[in-house]
């Protein structure tokens, strides 16, 4: 659906946008670009990160891949719980879809912990738990898109 992709886009550059100001303050108070590395899946710093003071903030096309890998999915979900066709999506859906998609823990990965056993043959590890990860962002990056999905999705009809 081109007109959700569009919207999909704006969100990516919006965010980008709307982040480069309070982002080049902290570089500026830090001294360094490096405080930025824990944003790169956001966007990343087109200068790098190394010595200079100076951000250029680019959009990141592994964001994405992960709203069309988890978001728009979830979109399509509540799609069918309505009983709805692609044709009938709108701003509700979406975002009924991004509030699915935080529901269903989408911003969270599992790591898997392994150990060495010296009862089991040298080649094979022993499964010792899960470790859950969740995405420091998922809360307000979260929010963002409940707000700025529908938004755009609305002003590109």
């Amino acid at each position: 659906m081109p007109r959700l992709q569009s919207a999909l886009l704006a969100v990516q550059l919006h965010l980008t946008a709307s982040s480069a100001e309070p982002l080049a303050n902290l570089v500026a108070s830090l001294g360094t670009p490096r405080v930025l590395l824990p944003f790169t899946e956001a966007f990343v710093d087109g200068f790098g990160y190394g010595s200079s003071k100076r951000i250029d903030l680019c959009p990141n096309p592994k964001l994405i891949t992960v709203l069309c890998n988890n978001v728009v999915p979830a979109i399509a979900g509540e799609l069918l719980l309505k009983g709805a066709q692609a044709a009938d999506l709108d701003s509700d859906s979406i975002r009924a879809g991004v509030t699915a998609a935080r529901r269903r823990h989408i911003y969270e990965i599992m790591i898997a912990l392994f150990n060495r056993v010296d009862t089991l043959p040298s080649d094979i590890v022993a499964l010792s738990g899960f470790n859950r990860r969740v995405c420091p962002a998922a809360v307000p990056f979260s929010a963002f898109l409940e707000e700025w999905l529908p938004y755009y999705f609305d002003r590109l009809a």
